[in-house]
């Protein structure tokens, strides 16, 4: 039976999620993303067989559903609150339609285990964090996702902004019927109800809602709607599924987010599709199949060119290949371990690997570095967490420019590689369970980047700068394998090491007559420390050009080194030529190209910053505001950019 709670004096009258649910994002990618997330989070042994999801669409009668509809208050059912004049555009009489539905069903999975009492919220239970938690995690270590919003993000595909759910449970062999309804807050009969509905059974004395565990009840549900719940795991039925989810849409989202875990072996998938007739069984072995069957070409291409590189990594790491280079650390400065902050040198490498990787990857071949930070918790042991790149240069035979970010299976598809220069495909790729669990909490609840002030807010470690060094390593390698590295070292340290001569008085020449003919030593040099960086520069690759950005959490940098607006960002550009990337600043001529004529400069949000210069092949900005972007566009598409950058503070 359904029970909607009735609104009370101090409850809020809870605004309407559906617009936000509707917006955006992919439907077919957010139910794939959530369920597949889930299953992965609950297999019965991560070492052993395949977790194994099925998808299902299929069409049932409205009046198959009228066992499972009833509310405890008298004469109303789900259909009264789905079609309430309150939901506006999204209300809707199901009452004798055919209802399109999704059947979502693992196996190999543990279900819903855990405690059934909703005020465990904190207990670490699957079960009560499934039905009852919102917004509060609670998932333990070495999962994908922490955020207590799986049932609400399969209800967005939901017309109904239903789903029902059968589990049976690894930890106590029982099995359970659940329904949850994600309504906004509505009047009907004059009541006023908060919205949220569930599924389940009141007890005698009122003091709790507990799931339906009669066997007739779950058996005639699971034979309605052909749900196969002989094993342990979890079977999600969502009614009134919307006409954009189907087979193909289905297999579109799981190539673009799940292939990994696939070809490991970790994860088999079938998509069937009743209504049409289409099914796709997908394992490692038929992934390359599967693929064939994806409709627009420029994906399949895409597509094929990410799974035939991740199978060259995971040979790599299979074989320990030359190429690939472990045991790494980044150059670690700072006294303590909120101040403290990572960059990659030269110097990380041996000269023997430095010379080697350098080489290799000019050649275009894969190359990878497996990289160790130190963890430090604010309570309990440091530890070590490890993580990799590989970088392949690019080509003039495939598609260039192509980056992944996986964390233990999970594509985090909006994380930026920050690389402005010209590559082939770069994979960031998170397998160790400590790292995971240190970037997991960095990661919202759609799990699609990294963001330095989230995992601030769970006040669980003592430092960010294995976060940030894991946003930027990719790029640090980067410079270094084209030797960026040592033009920026030369051209920083240049004009105040070189330039830099103090005016002699007339005293000092005259000192200078009687020193004349001995021969001075050699002046010590002092080579300055690199600075935080500030900015970072973006490929802007539909403009043809690039883009001047804040580094993740630029304020909490600037707060934390004493540094104050405005900023003065001083860029020079060139071609790259034949003489390499110091002589390519040289051979730059106004045909190739003039910020003040051929290359449009635009400033986001208006009065963020301002042009102070745009002359020739230099830019300067003044940067007034934390929150900006510059972009500078027109560029030739055909030629390789080199940028120079650098950043004074206070203007």
């Amino acid at each position: 039976m359904w029970v909607f709670p009735k609104s009370g004096p101090f409850d809020s009258n809870r605004k309407s999620k559906l617009d936000q649910f509707f917006s955006g994002q992919n439907a077919a990618t957010s139910v794939v993303r959530e369920a597949i997330q889930n299953s992965l989070d609950a297999a019965l042994d991560k070492s052993g067989p395949p977790v194994v999801v099925y998808f299902k669409l299929f069409d049932r009668q409205w009046a198959d559903f009228q066992r499972f509809i009833s509310t405890e208050d008298e004469g109303l059912s789900l259909n009264d609150h789905t079609k309430c004049d309150d939901l506006g555009r999204y209300a809707e009489d199901f009452e004798g339609k055919t209802i399109r539905c999704l059947s979502v069903e693992d196996y190999g999975t543990r279900g819903l285990t855990g405690s059934t009492d909703k005020n465990k919220a904190l207990s670490g239970s699957n079960f009560v964090g499934f039905w009852w938690n919102e917004g509060i995690t609670g998932k333990g270590s070495g999962t994908l996702g922490n955020h207590g919003v799986g049932k609400t993000t399969l209800t967005r595909i939901s017309g109904m902004s239903t789903i029902w759910a059968v589990t049976k449970r690894s930890d106590d062999d029982r099995e359970f019927l659940i329904g949850f309804s994600n309504l906004p807050f509505h009047q009907l009969d004059d009541c006023s109800y908060l919205g949220y509905g569930r599924f389940g059974k009141t007890a005698s004395d009122g003091s709790s809602f507990m799931p339906v565990e009669d066997g007739d009840t779950i058996a005639s549900f699971a034979k309605t709607f052909s749900l196969d719940r002989a094993g342990y795991g979890l079977s999600v039925l969502i009614p009134a599924v919307h006409d954009n989810v189907g087979h193909d849409s289905i297999l579109e989202a799981l190539l673009d987010d799940y292939y990994w875990p696939i070809l490991r072996g970790r994860l088999n998938v079938s998509i069937t599709d009743e209504i049409s007739g289409q099914a796709t069984n997908i394992d490692a072995e038929s992934l390359n199949g599967a693929i064939s069957k994806i409709k627009d070409k420029k994906k399949l291409e895409k597509t094929n060119l990410l799974v035939n590189k991740a199978r060259q990594v995971m040979q790599m790491k299979e074989d320990r290949h030359p190429n690939y280079f472990i045991g790494m650390q980044p150059a670690v400065e700072g006294d303590d371990e909120k101040s403290k902050r990572a960059n990659l040198k030269a110097s990380c490498f041996s000269e023997d690997n430095l010379q080697r990787i350098k080489d290799q990857y000019e050649k275009g071949h894969m190359v990878g570095v497996q990289f160790g930070v130190d963890l430090v918790p604010i309570k309990g042991d440091a530890t070590t967490g490890i993580f990799e790149v590989f970088l392949q240069a690019a080509s003039e035979k495939a598609p260039n420019g192509i980056s992944q970010f996986l964390r233990n299976g999970i594509i985090l598809s909006e994380q930026k590689d920050n690389i402005s220069g010209r590559f082939g495909c770069c994979f960031i790729i998170v397998e160790d369970k400590e790292m995971s669990d240190y970037l997991g909490l960095a990661e919202g609840p759609a799990h699609t980047k990294w963001l330095i002030g989230t995992l601030k807010d769970h006040k669980k470690f003592k430092s960010d700068w294995p976060l940030r060094f894991a946003m930027d390593a990719a790029r640090e390698l980067y410079r270094i394998l084209v030797g960026e590295d040592e033009e920026k070292d030369k051209i920083e340290g240049f004009a105040a090491d070189i330039f830099s001569i103090k005016k002699p008085s007339q005293n000092d020449a005259s000192e200078a007559k009687k020193q004349k003919g001995k021969k001075t030593k050699k002046p010590e040099i002092t080579k300055r420390e690199r600075a935080t960086e500030l900015v970072r520069i973006d490929r802007e690759q539909a403009r043809t050009g690039f883009s001047i950005v804040p580094v993740a959490g630029l304020s909490d940098v600037m707060a934390g080194e004493d540094i104050t607006l405005p900023l003065t960002i001083e860029i020079e550009t060139a071609y790259l030529s034949v003489g390499g990337n110091a002589r390519s600043f040289k051979d730059y001529t106004p045909i190739d190209f003039d910020f003040s004529s051929t290359i449009g400069v635009e400033i986001t949000p208006e009065k963020a910053a301002k042009v102070l210069t745009q002359n020739g092949n230099k830019l300067v900005v003044e940067v007034q505001k934390p929150e900006f972007k510059v972009v500078a566009s027109g560029f030739d598409r055909h030629r390789d950019l080199l940028i120079k950058t650098e950043v004074k503070v206070g203007g």
